[in-house]
């Protein structure tokens, strides 16, 4: 067993509520690359009692019916105190933690590439010279908010919601800043993944890794949080959200969850209490269809 397997497979005992079954984590740790050269994961598969809460209740239902029982069943956990701090110790140190190339680190979401280190504070991350060739060497990760924390004035629980965080390096995070979700020929910015600024218009395109990935985040942070306050200042709306509603399911089918998709979902859901039941399921997203998602 390789030695990063070992540790996860030690601490998955050693901590009871992150625990799985001892027999399925030794059948089920394994190499992950997905096509992602750079990243070499060892990620049980998730094997979970609460993924029938996306099965039975929502079976037979569709369009309108299935976004209101997906919005009811899939609210943050009242018995959980937020904490944007908290949820940026657990992501770095816990969801996101992975084994690259032979060390402890985090593959970082618009880059892909690792940076090296352990730990809950993003300024342990040290990445080594310009590792996505966009000019810049980072030497921190940040959070980044795929639904921008201003755009709900950085209010709880939207701001701590694991769901729609990712572990960025600092510049491509400064470079996406609150622009919507895009796809563009012409970049201004751009790294070695495949990320990069529009150089025509203020939209930000990620990297066909994790397109799917951002779409399942919009669209759960929607369906969850579309009767609050989430399009304030600097916000607007149709550009942001209605006008890339169609992008977002083509991505969604395009580039659907693997196994650390999944297994970063369970691991923010045994922490904040609640799931994204488009990772779970990916074609719900397609049963409500866009006309709904539109609505909201």
């Amino acid at each position: 067993m390789p030695k990063f397997s070992t540790f996860l497979y030690t601490l998955l005992l050693l901590i009871p509520s992150y625990s799985l079954a001892a027999e399925s984590v030794l059948d089920t740790l394994k190499s992950y690359s997905g096509g992602q050269q750079e990243l070499i994961a060892s990620i049980p598969s998730v094997q979970t009692e609460n993924l029938k809460m996306v099965d039975s209740p929502m079976r037979g239902l569709s369009g309108e019916a299935l976004f209101s029982q997906l919005h009811q069943a899939n609210q943050p956990s009242r018995t959980h105190q937020f904490s944007y701090g908290g949820a940026r110790n657990f992501m770095y140190g816990t969801a996101d933690q992975v084994n690259c190339q032979g060390r402890m680190g985090i593959y970082t979401f618009y880059s892909r590439v690792c940076a090296y280190g352990n730990g809950g504070d993003g300024n342990s991350y040290q990445g080594h010279g310009d590792q996505n060739r966009d000019g810049v060497v980072d030497k921190i990760i940040n959070a980044e908010h795929l639904w921008p924390q201003s755009f709900f004035g950085k209010a709880t629980p939207m701001v701590a919601d694991l769901h729609h965080l990712q572990s960025t390096f600092s510049t491509p995070n400064g470079r996406r800043s609150n622009y919507p979700f895009c796809e563009t020929r012409n970049a201004r910015y751009s790294t070695s993944s495949g990320s990069k600024l529009a150089s025509d218009r203020d939209c930000f395109e990620p990297t066909d890794d994790v397109k799917g990935n951002v779409a399942r985040a919009m669209l759960y942070f929607v369906t969850v949080y579309h009767d609050r306050s989430i399009c304030q200042a600097g916000c607007n709306y149709n550009e942001f959200w209605k006008d890339n509603v169609d992008m977002f399911l083509r991505w969604n089918r395009q580039d659907p969850p693997d196994e650390v998709e999944k297994y970063r979902n369970e691991m923010i859901f045994r922490y904040q209490g609640n799931r994204n039941p488009y990772v779970d399921d990916y074609t719900l997203a397609d049963r409500i269809g866009a006309d709904v998602f539109k609505k909201y």
